[in-house]
């Protein structure tokens, strides 16, 4: 159980500064959803120590007993050490009723790349430990002229694989991913539109998810009516944010096939946005009659309208992109907090 809270630990808190699109010689040819985190980045913005979020995080890995332990053992401070990770799926995050069919196949797998400053003896011997201690053994697994760790991880076992020169560790759902990663990686995706999803990132954001969409979306997950339309006409999309004193985001959204672009653009800037806002206008006048909530509920739906207001759209090729930026005072309105006095 210890092995399974470290992994997770490491590979979800942990969910790079060239162009977004450089480490796709790390993600397989049949994925369909990626995250990445720069967690440097991350910590370094001043709207995140501000907010006292960067010791929150650090609080988070004191406190766990067996992360810190691992941490500990491995001679690794994720919060120095850890440049990026890399998070590769083959099924997107939110398919929650599956059909029969796909239910009876699914068998999602992943690769997550881990870069930064190791030291590999250090880690290899944390693993091992770790898998000692539970009664788990890991396994040194040969592949030709390379050495793969197996961890035992319950229904599916997960290969660690480890590069020197790369200066990153490769945790994989199967074997052969893991290899090739060694060697050199993978030679694209399969998908267009995951490509050009991610290659409408800028490279500078501190966190990104990109992915394609499930074809009738709306079927496997469930969706306000104002969205339905829209994921309809959506392929894949990346979402990104770059943390300074503010936080940037950018969406990049790429219609599906026989979509136009125009139609997109306007079914959002037309119709999502304006109905988002008179929901919103409706939200406040009904917490108005509320003295008890109108005070911070205010606050709120007031922040969100001013998100909604400094949303700014662009269209580029087939891309719709749309751009706002939350400052400090912003944030904390959405957080239902008084704003600081100068």
């Amino acid at each position: 159980m210890r092995m399974i809270v470290c992994l997770a630990f490491l590979s979800v808190i942990f969910p790079c500064h060239a162009r977004a699109i450089e480490p796709e010689k790390f993600l397989p040819p049949d994925t369909v959803f990626v995250a990445m985190v720069r967690p440097k980045s991350v910590l370094a913005s001043a709207l995140v120590k501000s907010q006292g979020w960067d010791e929150l995080l650090k609080a988070l890995v004191a406190t766990n007993g067996p992360a810190q332990e691992f941490l500990e053992n491995a001679g690794l401070n994720p919060f120095t050490q850890i440049d990026s990770v890399l998070v590769a799926s083959t099924v997107f995050p939110l398919l929650v009723n599956p059909s029969p069919e796909e239910a009876s196949s699914f068998k999602p797998s992943f690769l997550v790349t881990i870069r930064g400053n190791f030291q590999s003896k250090k880690l290899i011997k944390a693993i091992e430990t770790l898998g000692k201690e539970n009664g788990a053994p890991v396994k040194r697994v040969k592949v030709d002229d390379l050495t793969l760790w197996e961890l035992p991880v319950p229904g599916v076992p997960v290969y660690v694989a480890i590069h020197n020169r790369q200066k990153a560790v490769f945790l994989a759902t199967r074997k052969e991913d893991a290899v090739r990663c060694i060697r050199g990686g993978f030679e694209g995706l399969k998908s267009g539109e995951l490509t050009e999803a991610l290659t409408s990132l800028d490279g500078k954001e501190a966190i990104y998810l990109a992915g394609t969409l499930p074809k009738k979306i709306g079927e496997k997950m469930p969706l306000d009516p104002l969205f339905q339309a829209l994921a309809d006409q959506v392929d894949a999309s990346s979402v990104g944010a770059a943390a300074t004193d503010s936080i940037h985001l950018g969406l990049n959204l790429i219609p599906r096939a026989g979509k136009s672009p125009a139609t997109l653009r306007d079914s959002m800037e037309k119709k999502l946005l304006p109905d988002l806002k008179d929901k919103i206008t409706k939200a406040r006048q009904a917490a108005a009659n509320q003295p008890d909530k109108v005070e911070i509920g205010g606050r709120v739906l007031k922040g969100y309208l001013d998100v909604l207001q400094g949303t700014r759209f662009a269209t580029e090729g087939r891309t719709i992109r749309l751009k706002c930026t939350l400052t400090e005072s912003l944030l904390s309105s959405i957080q239902g907090k008084e704003l600081k006095k100068p």
